[in-house]
């Protein structure tokens, strides 16, 4: 699985919390793959105020509104840009879209991964 990933998550270890209202992010969870720290893609999202969240999720939307016009992945829930999006919004949209899909697991990781370190423009 290493190869559909762009950074290594392991490079985030080094990440400190600066928010003080940290969310347990679950949508990942159902990965089994112990060789990744899924947990420093989490931190990661928690360092980040909980406003800029809605950001990062139009980034993924967009993302995934581009793959499915390519290969017909599934979509993404639209969110309007007016709603207040919390991190357990965030957490619980990106749950049931992954659904234990390992696939649309990738996708919300390179997703997030790109997000932060884009490598090109989608």
């Amino acid at each position: 699985m290493d190869y559909s990933l762009n950074i290594d998550l392991n490079k985030y270890t080094e990440i400190s919390n600066n928010n003080n209202d940290m969310i347990n992010f679950t949508f990942l969870d159902s990965i089994k793959d112990n060789l990744y720290k899924y947990e420093n893609l989490y931190k990661l999202l928690n360092n980040d105020e909980e406003f800029k969240i809605k950001n990062i999720y139009n980034y993924i939307y967009n993302r995934i509104l581009q793959l499915n016009k390519i290969y017909g992945i599934d979509k993404l829930d639209k969110i309007n840009i007016r709603t207040k999006l919390t991190y357990v919004d965030f957490n619980n949209m990106l749950l049931d879209y992954i659904d234990n899909d390992m696939v649309k697991s990738i996708i919300i990781i390179n997703s997030i991964q790109q997000y932060y370190n884009p490598l090109r423009n989608i």
